[in-house]
């Protein structure tokens, strides 16, 4: 199946069929509540994964960092660890996100545009062949081959052109 969100022909079973905006929004939604449960559920077992790893790793460490220092469960400094390196990974990443986020966009927004020039020039094709029906004159007709003679046929000769 192959189809475009903004209302242009999509196609379906073959067929190319004109398919409103709202049919392909109301199949964007199913997607993202699918997509949705689906990070719940991983989220879930993310979390029940965590409290069983607190629970067995509950042995208290000293963390010294320079003249600071703290003490804590093992389990706890992990996922401080954990979280902090999530943070850190995500903020050095979130540029290179926002750059294809602006480069879709654009993109999106010019084959918009070669869409409605591609309608506009095919409009205008379709005017010009128009005008060029109605202007051309009709073909002249090819003169008819000559009727070949008696002698000619039985000679075995061409038929003479006549002379100008």
């Amino acid at each position: 199946m192959v189809g475009r969100i903004d209302s242009k022909p999509i196609r379906l079973r073959g067929k190319r069929e004109e398919v409103p905006e709202r049919y392909c929004a109301l199949q964007l939604e199913e997607i993202e509540k699918k997509n949705m449960h689906f990070l719940l559920i991983l989220g879930i077992i993310v979390a029940i994964a965590a409290v069983a790893f607190a629970l067995q790793n509950n042995t208290t460490v000293t963390v010294a960092f320079g003249a600071w220092s703290f003490d804590s469960s093992l389990a706890m400094v992990l996922l401080l660890a954990l979280g902090v390196g999530a943070v850190i990974a995500i903020s050095l990443s979130w540029p290179g996100f926002i750059k294809n986020l602006w480069a879709s966009s654009r993109l999106r927004r010019q084959v918009n545009q070669l869409q409605d020039d591609k309608a506009m020039l095919e409009q205008r094709v379709a005017q010009l062949e128009e005008e060029l029906r109605r202007v051309s004159p009709e073909p002249v007709p090819a003169e008819p081959p000559r009727y070949l003679g008696l002698k000619s046929i039985l000679i075995g000769e061409k038929a003479e052109t006549p002379r100008e």
